[in-house]
């Protein structure tokens, strides 16, 4: 079967939270980017207005709470909807030393409270924590590279897909 969204505009993820709604994150192109919910038992839409404009929401991902994240590729910020409440907060580093470089994606670990976050043009993998509050940036593995899709193994390790180089890398 296929379901219609009923906002226009380019989906750039879907994930799946602990009570079975879809979620996917739109970019309208009119600035008024959206993160919408689909019920799969009552077949119904839900809208949430991201307040950053043109924040072009990428890659999405739930968390052991619960929670939904995405990253915010024109906003350089990660954003996370409390799927009980519907309110969307927004999350950068505070320091000027470190910046989030064109998010493209997010994985959140299902064993912690962190948040991976694949930077484009920062050629890089970041970290945040969701109960500190702290941003930490890995070193890039390779400039050439655009870290994108996330995935972690057995024994902890992070490995990344970096597309334009066609290259795969792993963070211990």
């Amino acid at each position: 079967r296929r379901f219609v969204i009923p906002e226009e505009g380019i989906p750039s993820g879907i994930a799946i939270d602990g009570n079975r709604s879809l979620w996917v994150p739109i970019v309208v192109g009119n600035g008024a980017d959206k993160v919408i919910k689909f019920e799969p038992a009552t077949e119904e839409f839900t809208s949430y207005d991201i307040p950053t404009q043109d924040a072009r929401p990428a890659g999405i991902a739930s968390d052991r709470m619960g929670n939904i994240w995405f990253a915010e590729a024109g906003a350089d910020s990660i954003a996370k909807i409390n799927t009980t409440t519907g309110n969307i907060t927004e999350y950068k580093p505070e320091s000027s030393i470190q910046t989030l470089d064109e998010p493209a994606a997010v994985f959140a670990d299902p064993d912690s409270f962190d948040i991976y976050i694949a930077e484009h043009s920062g050629h890089t993998i970041s970290v945040f924590n969701s109960i500190l509050g702290t941003f930490r940036e890995y070193p890039s593995v390779d400039e050439a590279g655009l870290p994108f899709g996330m995935a972690i193994d057995n024994y902890g390790n992070l490995w990344f897909a970096q597309h334009e180089i066609d290259k795969i890398g792993v963070i211990d």
